[in-house]
């Protein structure tokens, strides 16, 4: 009897006993990274025979430091995943994280993922403006910008090899067409008139593998063509053409007309002439000399050979004449010559030397 009422007591107790149930929780499974362009996310699944009050413990650490720091946000939380963002901005680092549950005074092991770097998340755009000029759409592509405890752009993330695909979807016969640009403002030209138009990117970058998604599709349309606006249009622009030409052409005979080479006008040439006639007089009226007077003593030594054929019967003997005469041609000379057959001039004459 007191063997059976011992059993029963221990029987009631052991329910109360802590190391009755210690056995310890499994872990949470498919511990990953689900990451798009700045928004990283960790996902797990539960045990299979996790308790449904399990709560989750979450851990991260930089790549090369063995210090594990707790997400702040994800601490004893009942979801299976956890927004880890701010915590993994910067995109030349890798990262560590891992969950574990937890269930009054049980835990489970830790699991933990693989490294993961901002840089492999799926890209994705914040948007797409719209924009239309005549027949052609303006594409302005929305980067995502994180503004946390670190500020980081998509260009900062992916500095070289970006390219966008844009399909563009004419909703009237659903006719599609594909571009590849490589820059965050686009131009689609020539499309038709009066019809609406559907436009969709899709980011890539050339030299890694990341997955992209497209945006959300965007509609604009393009107005009925306006015949008198391109009339004048037209009209302006061929004036504007004509003009530019006149201009052109103007400026071209200007320059021709400035460099060719002038000849001195008749008037001007008169007016030297007379200039040099006046000159002439007046340096010749100073010294009591016409001008007839120099261009009769100009042939001096010829008038000289004359006088002295006609005057060698009467034995006189006639001065040779200075050599400056034939060289310089100066007054004194020309003087000494016109005088030469005259009464009396030897005598003058040998005076003078």
């Amino acid at each position: 009897m007191a063997r059976g009422c011992a059993a029963l007591t221990l029987a009631l107790l052991l329910p109360l006993c802590p190391w009755a149930h210690a056995q310890p929780l499994a872990a949470p499974t498919q511990v990953r990274f689900v990451a798009q362009t700045l928004q990283h996310v960790l996902h797990w699944e539960p045990a299979e025979d996790a308790p449904r009050d399990a709560l989750y413990n979450v851990e991260y650490r930089l790549y090369g430091s063995g210090n594990w720091m707790p997400a702040p946000k994800c601490r004893v939380i009942s979801e299976f995943s956890c927004d880890l963002t701010n915590e993994t901005l910067e995109p030349t680092k890798r990262y560590y994280a891992q969950v574990r549950a937890v269930s009054g005074n049980r835990t489970s092991a830790w699991t933990r993922t693989n490294a993961f770097s901002p840089r492999e998340a799926t890209l994705r755009l914040a948007g797409v403006h719209l924009s239309v000029t005549g027949n052609t759409i303006h594409v302005s592509v929305q980067l995502p910008l994180r503004v946390g405890n670190v500020t980081v752009s998509y260009t900062e993330l992916y500095k070289h090899s970006r390219q966008y695909l844009v399909l563009v979807n004419r909703t009237s016969d659903h006719e599609q067409v594909q571009y590849v640009c490589t820059t965050e403002t686009i131009v689609i030209s020539d499309l038709s008139w009066g019809e609406q138009y559907c436009v969709r990117l899709q980011p890539r970058i050339i030299s890694r593998p990341n997955p992209g998604i497209w945006t959300e599709e965007k509609c604009i349309s393009i107005p009925v063509k306006d015949e008198k606006m391109e009339l004048i249009s037209t009209i302006v622009g061929i004036a504007l053409f004509i003009f530019v030409a006149l201009v052109l052409l103007g400026t071209l005979f200007i320059c021709m007309y400035i460099r060719r080479p002038m000849g001195t006008p008749a008037v001007l040439k008169s007016l030297i002439k007379q200039s040099t006639l006046w000159a002439e007089q007046e340096h010749f009226s100073g010294g009591g000399m016409d001008i007839s007077t120099v261009r009769s003593l100009s042939m001096c030594p010829k008038d000289t050979a004359q006088r002295a054929r006609l005057d060698s019967s009467s034995e006189m003997a006639l001065p040779v004449l200075d050599e400056d005469c034939m060289v310089h041609g100066d007054q004194e000379c020309l003087l000494q010559s016109a005088r030469l057959g005259e009464p009396g001039l030897p005598e003058a004459a040998a005076t003078g030397r």
